[in-house]
């Protein structure tokens, strides 16, 4: 068991560090550079991304209501969500973004570091109409 999650680990490690050589370029700007013309997709995960950080519920709270759409929060309410997140904050400890990955018009995806180390790959896809929030 211990060897097949290290396996597992050391897939989804190896997947993100491919990930990390598409440069920053191919998406358009940096990642640290926030640019008027990205799309829905990453400024939602923007937001995550700082609500994580933040490191407080009041925060992903705010993030669930003001990001998800109704028929993500439908499939899990925002309470599942909260309880999920202090575990999930003891593993990963912070998220530091690395690359913008994509950024289409309803999807988008941003390489991230976690403070433990490990590189994770944020993908999130929106609603087609406006006010256009994240499906999961």
């Amino acid at each position: 068991m211990i060897t097949l999650r290290r396996r597992v680990l050391a897939t989804i490690t190896g997947a993100a560090a491919l990930l990390a050589l598409v440069p920053a370029a191919a998406a358009g700007h940096s990642a640290s550079e926030q640019t008027d013309n990205e799309g829905p997709a990453l400024a939602h995960l923007r937001a995550y991304v700082e609500a994580f950080n933040a490191g407080d519920e009041a925060s992903m709270r705010a993030f669930f209501r003001d990001h998800l759409a109704a028929s993500a929060l439908e499939d899990m309410p925002v309470g599942k969500r909260l309880a999920r997140h202090p575990a999930t904050k003891r593993q990963l400890k912070s998220l530091a973004i690395e690359k913008v990955v994509g950024d289409l018009p309803f999807h988008g995806s941003l390489l991230v570091k976690a403070g433990n180390g490990m590189l994770l790959l944020l993908a999130g896809a929106v609603e087609k109409a406006s006010p256009n929030k994240l499906l999961s």
